[in-house]
């Protein structure tokens, strides 16, 4: 899993609009700050830090570094692509960013108006994110949102997107859409979601008739600037396979993995019957490192039913403030984050050389297995059956200190497990 992250963006569709904030504000001013990108005067617009124009996603020759300098690109009607040095941004809770535009760039009837930046956006409206804004209506009309890299388009019903077109006939600018009001009902991030490892594009029609008395124009967006735009998330280990063992072909199993390595054992056969019961797992402490640490969960049971006699479950606690677990139901190409504030029960134990003891990680935490569970591994009882893959997040600050390392999961573990279950020559994976 090594990769690029531009090659990976592809893989989720997720929804991660974050409702919220300054709901019902006044329209805020439209350039109350010029921040060098484009001046407004009363004989035209005068323009300060140069906008490159690039073939598409990725920069052009004219274009700045996108490896160390933050940048929101506008595609103007499918073709060309213009691009603003955000520097001058850096810190804004909202700002207007503005694009100078030819009049030949225009078309006479609707424009399309797409958003992208290189942003690694860590949350919405936060240190580490851009945003758009967007503006409730009773009935939008005109503004998308894509999430595959603008292959395709949805459309926003109840928004529109803080986006306007000025022109300016020698003597004055005039606004498109004409009657348009602006706040910050909504927002998106624009350029890359951490949290989901997805790409979110936002996009604006906008109708024109005759463009013959105009002589320039300027594409303004409403957003949100974070102070840190292009922190790289840490990669992750490389996926080795889940390992070979003969135990796959003799028994229910849970398979558990540490940081891409092959996969532990555990034989459920000395589970069966079992409710909230709590199974150790020795695993190679040698795939430790500092930073994050991932434990994952599959295995080799056929669950017909949630929580049933046939089925392996792993229970959930609620926890403010948690977002360290994930969810794969494709083969673990792609991973969705709990958003809910639910954790697995499931940790980590180090054991200290120097000390003797075992150290839990979270430290303090604490378990609930009244409410929440999901299957592990192909849950066959849908129409399409799906192989459900959990995993959790543990960070480190050191591990020279550890020379043992094991995880402690709480499951279900339905009696008539022994039933369910399918060999490596009954396996599609």
């Amino acid at each position: 899993m090594k990769k690029k992250r531009l090659l990976r963006m592809f893989l989720l569709l997720a929804a991660c609009l974050a409702s919220g904030g300054c709901g019902g504000e006044d329209r805020p001013e439209i350039r109350t700050e010029t921040d060098g990108l484009v001046q407004e005067t009363g004989s035209g617009p005068e323009q300060g830090t140069e906008l490159g124009e690039t073939a598409g996603f990725g920069g052009g020759e004219t274009d700045p570094d996108f490896s160390t300098v933050p940048v929101l690109q506008l595609r103007i009607n499918e073709e060309i692509w213009k691009t603003a040095d955000l520097t001058p941004y850096l810190g804004k809770d909202y700002v207007w960013v503005s694009f100078p535009v030819e009049i030949s760039e225009l078309t006479e009837g609707y424009n399309q108006f797409a958003l992208h930046s290189n942003a690694y956006n860590y949350g919405n409206l936060s240190e580490n994110s851009v945003d758009l804004f967007f503006t409730y209506t009773d009935a939008g009309i005109d503004s998308y949102f894509s999430q595959d890299m603008m292959s395709t388009w949805e459309l926003y019903s109840d928004r529109y997107a803080d986006i306007i077109l000025e022109l300016y006939d020698g003597k004055e600018w005039k606004e498109f859409p004409e009657t348009a009001d602006y706040r910050l009902d909504d927002n998106t991030v624009l350029g890359i979601f951490v949290d989901n490892n997805g790409i979110y594009n936002a996009c604006r029609t906008i109708f024109l008739e005759d463009l013959s008395a105009y002589r320039s124009a300027r594409l303004s967006a409403l957003v949100h600037v974070g102070t840190d735009l292009l922190k790289e998330p840490e990669p992750e280990p490389i996926d080795e396979g889940d390992g070979e063992s003969e135990l796959d072909a003799e028994a229910p199993v849970l398979k558990v993995k540490l940081n891409g390595g092959p996969c532990e054992r555990v034989d459920l056969r000395e589970y069966l019957g079992e409710d909230a019961v709590w199974v150790t797992v020795p695993l190679d402490v040698s795939r430790l490192r500092e930073g994050t640490n991932r434990i994952l969960l599959d295995s080799n049971v056929d669950n017909q039913e949630n929580f049933s006699d046939t089925s392996v479950d792993i229970y959930f606690s609620p926890g403010k403030g948690t977002q360290d677990t994930e969810l794969s139901t494709d083969g673990r190409l792609s991973w969705i984050k709990y958003e809910d504030h639910r954790y697995a029960n499931l940790c980590l134990e180090l054991h200290n050389r120097e000390t003797g003891e075992w150290e839990r990680v979270p430290g303090e935490e604490s378990y609930r297995s009244d409410k929440e569970h999901m299957v592990i591994g192909k849950f066959g009882g849908s129409e399409q059956p799906e192989q459900y893959h959990v995993r959790r997040a543990f960070v480190l600050e050191e591990t020279a200190a550890y020379d043992e390392v094991r995880a402690c999961i709480q499951i279900h573990v339905g009696e008539r497990l022994e039933e369910s279950w399918y060999g490596l020559e009954d396996s599609d994976r």
